[in-house]
């Protein structure tokens, strides 16, 4: 192992080429085992008439000659004199890829002045099989394909830090100082396509206004060749710095020998987060990736498949490494939390929702004293800043604009999801309708124009095609505002931290403000003459949880007019069924089918419209939201067999089967479970039942697993605590199926929020794992219930019944890896940090069901516990207990569920 650079004061901060360059040379000796010939490479090097070559080519060559020689790899040198004209150094090139003993080619660049010989000309001579430096015109078509074409050694080496170090770059800004044909041109190719996905800004010293474009840069890469030219000013706080400039300063510049430096000055050190040093930096990298090239070169000329290095580098080193740094990263994080001052927060919010519960618990684990208020009025917000007086102010979901005498003495950070430059309500409303491939969370202060304050920090995410604003919220503006919130508090403890002004100038600012969209905007409406099925669900998607779509539908000849939510496409009803645009055709389970001008959709949810008699309508199944008009609507029903997920037609649960085992996914809307599905629900697990499976995973949806029965059909009832009743013993059924599933292995694959009994509802399996991030509600007590689901039986698995009743009584919030520190849910050690949630789970289960021999013992200890339970009491039993509190509450309302369920279904007040 080479010797590391252990003298540099902030050499925590280092991102160390010698572990990258150790990979890809390791990378290179195990792609040589599969070569059947020796690889060979031969260097054309230009020299003066006295065979002398420049000292820095001629050091280069050095360097790869060692490296090679290290790897077994012999390696020739042609001179070539100015006397060598153009015809001359091609014939050289082409006797050298005639030559099936020569692997590769490279020309040792540059050209001294005195040659007569055009550059490009001569690499593009090399054909593209030995074409080791990737530099000639054939081979830059690759460019965009990792997975064909030699690349270019110092930009497959600089993108193998992000593979080694497991560095994100989807959606980040990256700035390539240099636009040489060696480095920026290629490296901006790469870094823009998979698996990188990267925004990427090309500059260089002529760029204009070049210091704001780079301060906006989440990775700043450097290679203009200009020693130590780019300082502190270049750099925002918590950049990654990458340096691939290689200088020689004189010693007389130096006061003794002469120095190699890079284009980065030291001052750049302490204001990044990570850097690569010079020397000992890319360099290392540029000459190893080269002795890859040959090899892969080689293999290629055997019509062997390409190897990715990418994907090799990430596959076998960035899973430990990324262990590694994380555990260093979370230790220096919880140093750097405990040295910080614990700070006083006031968190103002329009609702008590996901991303405030989990901003608050996150905030409350690094040991700040956080306080949550409901900011619905100035006169809250007033008394809640003069009360609590603290230090920052926080805003996580606010509607309503901070009052000026509160911003001004204290710092407001406002979470705003948009992208750099958006401002105004509705911006996911506005990313989807827009179709944007890209969008963001920004954080900012609150300011007297709305959205137009400094910015503390913004990151960009890719758009998914098909997505509703609830799932963009969810699956990705809560987990990166999350994480910003966190970064924020730490740079408001830095005295010097100076935000980002909004500046329209600025290329990497690329939002706008964008109009209100009222209830009367046609983005709001359907016009079923002129609205495509794509638009209409574009615009449902769009308004998806509030405010809806509002439509008048066709009903059996009867015009209706309703707010139309949560849509799917219909691609496998046949065409010829379609009528005229607006018309209800079908109706599954309780969502209703209805006909455009070019296709149908499926709604699963309907909103009435505000009356005097119903001033606070609310959503419903969209079947039971009609009542008795939905009677003589078609059915069409599901096939008799379990069928995949899909986005061709409404289902709401599906079933995928991997090997010995299966994945049972359930989407009910917003997580609430009436009666009717969870009949439904029992039915598809006891299909399972009968499939030829070891293990079963419950895998929810991404965008919500379960909160339990659902308040709004019970509300809407005739008799709402005989629908309660129902209900509950409903999804009683479906935890009693799950906990008798004795000769199978199960699973809960929690991948988004749950509350209530949905949490209990995840611990009738064997095992129950929560993704990071997500908040987990174990409680009913804010809504007047004693709960059910079993758990008192579930939670005496795991963890002490003072515990349960703490958790019940508390009524609090808890995050996925506090659930994990006190054992109501078992922590996944996610094996590959870049697999979904859901595939480390199904690793999981991969594992546990290939070894037969494991999972036959563990199905018998399991089948023998349920035995010796079900002797000393049994579930019938932990139920009817549940049930006698539950029958106090729904029916004799001791506990006021009757109210608190209207006020929460009605949104006529809130809880916290």
């Amino acid at each position: 192992m080479l010797k590391r650079l252990q003298s540099n004061t902030y050499c925590n901060k280092i991102l160390d080429c010698f572990l990258v360059a150790d990979a890809i040379k390791s990378t290179t000796i195990e792609a040589m085992k599969i070569l059947n010939t020796q690889p060979k490479v031969t260097i054309i090097l230009p020299t003066n008439m006295a065979g002398k070559a420049r000292i820095d080519s001629a050091n280069y060559v050095a360097k790869k000659r060692k490296v090679f020689e290290q790897l077994g790899i012999p390696m020739q040198v042609i001179k070539i004199s100015s006397q060598y004209n153009e015809i001359h150094v091609k014939t050289i090139i082409k006797d050298l890829s005639n030559d099936p003993s020569n692997t590769g080619i490279i020309v040792q660049l540059p050209f001294p002045s005195d040659f007569s010989v055009n550059k490009n000309n001569i690499l593009d001579a090399i054909p593209i099989y030995k074409d080791i430096d990737g530099l000639s015109l054939c081979s830059t078509g690759n460019l965009f394909d990792l997975n064909k074409g030699i690349k270019p050694a110092t930009p497959l080496g600089i993108c193998s830090i992000f593979d080694y170090y497991n560095i994100p770059t989807e959606g980040r800004h990256i700035v390539i100082m240099g636009k040489g044909q060696l480095v920026g041109q290629p490296l901006a190719c790469m870094l823009m396509s998979p698996p990188y996905n990267a925004t990427i800004t090309t500059c260089d010293i002529h760029t204009e206004n070049i210091k704001e474009i780079t301060k906006s840069a989440d990775i700043l890469i450097v290679a203009i060749g200009r020693a130590l030219h780019v300082n502190e000013d270049f750099v925002k706080p918590g950049a990654i710095v990458i340096d691939a400039g290689i200088n020689k300063i004189p010693s007389n510049f130096t006061n003794g020998n002469a120095k190699i430096v890079g284009d980065v000055n030291h001052s750049v050190y302490e204001k990044c987060k990570h850097y690569t040093p010079v020397p000992g930096g890319v360099g290392l990298l540029t000459v190893n990736s080269l002795a890859f090239n040959v090899v892969n070169s080689g293999i290629l000329q055997q019509g062997l498949p390409y190897l990715n290095l990418s994907q090799l580098i990430r596959e076998k080193y960035s899973i430990e490494t990324v262990k590694k740094i994380s555990l260093a990263n979370h230790q220096k994080s919880f140093a750097k939390a405990t040295e910080r001052k614990k700070l006083n927060l006031l968190l103002f919010s329009s609702a008590y929702n996901g991303i405030t519960q989990r901003i608050k618990n996150e905030l409350l684990r690094l040991g700040h004293s956080v306080t949550f208020q409901i900011a619905n009025s100035d006169d809250m917000m007033r008394s809640a800043f003069l009360q609590y007086k603290p230090d920052l102010i926080i805003c996580p979901t606010l509607m309503k604009a901070i009052p000026e005498d509160i911003y001004t003495k204290v710092k407001c950070l406002i979470v705003h999801p948009g992208i750099k430059g958006d401002r105004g309500p509705s911006s996911l409303d506005w990313a989807i309708i827009d179709k944007k491939d890209e969008w963001g969370v920004t954080i900012l202060e609150a300011d007297k124009e709305l959205d137009a304050g400094a910015i503390w920090a913004s990151e960009n995410f890719l758009v998914p095609n098909i997505v509703t604003k609830t799932h963009l919220y969810n699956s990705h503006v809560i987990d990166i505002a999350s994480k910003m919130v966190l970064e924020c508090v730490e740079k408001f403890q830095i005295s010097d931290f100076k935000p980002e002004l909004l500046n329209y100038n600025n290329i990497s600012v690329k939002g706008r403000l964008h109009e209100t969209i009222k209830q009367t905007h046609y983005n709001r409406q359907i016009n079923w003459k002129t609205d495509t099925t794509e638009i209409i669900l574009r615009k449902i998607r769009a308004a998806d949880s509030q405010p809806g779509v509002k439509a008048e539908i066709d009903l059996n000849s009867q015009k209706i007019t309703r707010f139309l939510y949560d849509a799917h496409d219909e691609k496998i009803i046949n065409k010829d069924l379609a009528v005229e645009p607006g018309r209800i055709l079908a109706k599954r389970d309780e969502a209703i089918c209805i006909s455009t001008k070019d296709g149908t959709f499926w709604a699963s949810q309907l909103r009435s419209l505000k009356t005097k008699a119903k001033p606070c309508p609310f959503k419903l199944p969209a079947t039971i939201q009609l009542g008795e008009l939905s009677e003589n609507i078609p059915i069409i029903d599901h096939e008799h067999t379990l069928m995949s997920p899909t986005l061709d037609t409404f289902r709401e649960i599906g079933f995928e089967l991997f090997n010995s085992y299966g994945v049972l996914y359930f989407n009910f809307y917003n997580g609430a479970m009436n009666t009717l599905q969870c009949e439904r629900l029992i039915k598809a697990i006891k299909k399972c039942q009968k499939m030829p499976i070891k293990g079963l995973i419950l895998a929810g949806n991404e965008n919500n697993w379960s909160n339990g029965i659902n308040l709004n059909v019970i509300q809407h009832a005739t008799n709402p605590s005989i629908e309660a009743w129902e209900n509950i013993k409903a999804i009683n059924k479906v935890v009693k199926e799950i906990i008798k599933l004795t000769d199978i292995i199960t699973v809960a694959a929690v991948q988004a929020n749950a509350g209530a009994g949905g949490v209990y509802l995840a611990l009738a399996t064997d095992f129950s794992f929560a993704k990071p991030g997500v908040v987990l509600n174990p409680h009913y007590k804010n809504m007047g219930l004693y709960g059910s689901e079993l758990h008192t039986y579930t939670t005496s698995k795991r963890i002490e019944m003072s515990i349960l009743k703490q958790l019940k009584e508390n009524a609090n919030p808890m995050l996925a890896i506090e659930a994990n520190e006190i054992g109501l849910f078992d922590n996944l050690m996610q094996k590959n940090p870049k697999l979904t949630f859901l595939d480390n789970v199904k690793g999981f289960m991969d594992t546990i069901v290939a070894d037969t021999s494991k999972l036959m013992k563990f199905i018998e200890n399991k089948q023998a516990i349920r035995m010796q339970d079900e002797l000393a009491k049994s579930l019938d039993e932990y139920e009817k207990h549940e049930l006698e509190e539950m029958h106090k509450d729904i029916f004799e309302n001791r506990n006021n569920f009757h109210e608190k369920r209207y006020a929460f279904v009605t949104k006529s007040f809130l809880n916290r």
